[in-house]
């Protein structure tokens, strides 16, 4: 694949124009992509790149052609971040909330202009068996999946689901956020909400078998 066309995919996916999927799938379906791994040594073992359906909610079939592109290019770890203020990507289970209200907010920021929204629900949350295909995927072509579970902060999703997971100084109700930026929602440190870390992260590690888990730390 020449240059200019690697270039048009970055600028497609980082610009967040309408086509990016098309592109992506020029990519994807270039005939050099087909049966071909990630190479497993090279002078840097950890060729990474991150992407967010937290934010803008991806299905699976983009994210698989997604790892085909990475393949074609030699990237070999996906860092795939789960869950933010703006969404909730992943079933967990004894927390259906997390589905029902934190994997969906009523609208989307469109301008720098924070109060400025598009009034359109956006939302998305992927099941078990999703997931586990997507790692399944991943991994026959060399590609090791790495979720992020962002703590503890960039939880207002999961606290509009569960509001006595947050702290008490902020006042509520709580929504999943409509906008970008820097939050002042933040997980408690309640025994309950222990319990619930401990939940979510378990169940992470029983889907992703990673060696390693992101879990934010701001």
């Amino acid at each position: 694949m020449s240059t200019r066309k690697c270039q048009g995919f970055g600028r497609a996916l980082s610009s967040g124009r309408p086509d990016a999927h098309e592109r992506l799938g020029h990519v994807a379906d270039d005939p050099r992509t087909r049966g071909r791994r990630a190479p497993p040594t090279t002078a840097y073992a950890w060729r990474g790149v991150l992407i967010v359906p937290a934010r803008h909610w991806l299905p699976v079939d983009y994210l698989e052609r997604f790892v085909d592109a990475m393949v074609l290019l030699g990237l070999n770890r996906l860092h795939l971040h789960l869950t933010d203020d703006q969404g909730w990507r992943i079933d967990v289970p004894g927390w259906p909330r997390l589905r029902e209200i934190g994997s969906v907010r009523a609208a989307s920021q469109t301008t720098l202009d924070p109060t400025s929204t598009d009034d359109i629900p956006h939302g998305g949350c992927y099941t078990d068996d999703e997931l586990r295909g997507l790692v399944a995927y991943a991994e026959a072509r060399g590609v090791i999946v790495v979720p992020e579970i962002d703590m503890p902060g960039h939880m207002t999703a999961a606290i509009a689901a569960y509001p006595h997971l947050g702290n008490v100084d902020v006042s509520g109700p709580h929504q999943v956020s409509t906008r970008w930026g820097v939050h002042d929602t933040v997980l408690n440190l309640s025994d309950e909400t222990i319990a619930f870390c401990r939940d979510v992260l378990e169940h992470v590690l029983s889907i992703f078998p990673a060696p390693w888990i992101h879990i934010g730390g701001d």
